[in-house]
């Protein structure tokens, strides 16, 4: 997808991107029959994929609130995960979307 680097490419100007491509490597979404964290963990890849997508665009309130949306839905997930290494690598896109969503809140690029 767009909002993911290259293989070997680093995005150094958006490391939400670039966190959330290493993480999502290593977590395999499961259907949402299996696995409840499912849903609001495809609902979350897509408000950052747009998040990103905005943030490139340099429309940073946009942007702000797809972040923002993005954390709600991985807090969902995180709250229907037992723990393990499903929980860390949700706990790991939290951090990243949350860092860059108070990032673009104090105005900065």
């Amino acid at each position: 997808s767009a909002a993911q680097p290259a293989a070997g490419h680093t995005n150094a100007s958006n490391p939400a991107a670039q966190t959330w491509a290493e993480a999502s490597a290593a977590l395999r979404i499961e259907s949402a029959a299996a696995k409840p964290s499912a849903a609001p963990l495809a609902s979350a890849k897509l408000h950052t994929e747009l998040a990103v997508q905005a943030d490139e665009a340099d429309e940073a309130d946009e942007a702000l609130e797809l972040y923002t949306s993005a954390a709600e839905h991985l807090l969902s997930a995180l709250r229907l995960e037992e723990g393990g290494h499903a929980a860390a690598s949700i706990r790991l896109r939290l951090g990243a979307v949350m860092d860059r969503a108070e990032q673009l809140k104090g105005g900065g690029r």
